[in-house]
């Protein structure tokens, strides 16, 4: 799911397929959906391997997508699918927040090499900014619009399939 839309900068399926892995597979499958799911992703990245702190950042990152939709899974039950895309929506924006925030601060870490890392942070976050907007208001929809589609149509498979 990482490339599907690689083509459009900081558009991506990834972080909502590990948050649906929380919904379903509950805190501990959740997180180890997150940390497997961006782990082999970015270790076999076709532009190469991250440096370590942006990986740890990563990694963070996504276990607490994957947590943070095994949290969801509680807070939906029997609740109607306006209810589930709000809160679903509010989940993406803070997420995405969240990993571009820890992404930022670890290249920020990588270009200052120790030496002024206020500085570096400004300057990445500036040249950044554009693509954090983008990143966190498509996963935003994403998560809203997509969410409720699909726990609706797990809970009617569950039904049918007895």
């Amino acid at each position: 799911m990482g490339y599907i839309l690689s083509s459009v900068p900081n558009v991506e399926l990834m972080s909502l397929c590990v948050f649906l892995g929380g919904v379903y597979t509950g805190v501990l499958g959740g997180v180890a959906v997150g940390v497997l799911a961006i782990t082999i992703y970015s270790l076999f990245n076709p532009f190469g391997p991250p440096l370590p702190q942006l990986l740890v950042a990563q990694i963070l990152s996504f276990a607490i997508i994957g947590f943070s939709g095994s949290i969801l899974a509680f807070v939906i039950k029997g609740r109607k699918k306006v209810f589930i895309a709000v809160v679903s929506g509010i989940i993406g924006f803070l997420v995405t927040l969240l990993y571009d925030t820890l992404t930022t601060l670890a290249t920020a870490i990588v270009v200052s090499g120790g030496v002024d890392l206020s500085q570096s942070l400004k300057g990445v976050f500036i040249s950044g900014s554009f693509f954090i907007v983008l990143h966190v208001l498509s996963n935003t929809a994403i998560f809203a619009f997509t969410t409720p589609a699909v726990v609706e149509a797990v809970n009617l498979w569950k039904e049918r399939s007895g």
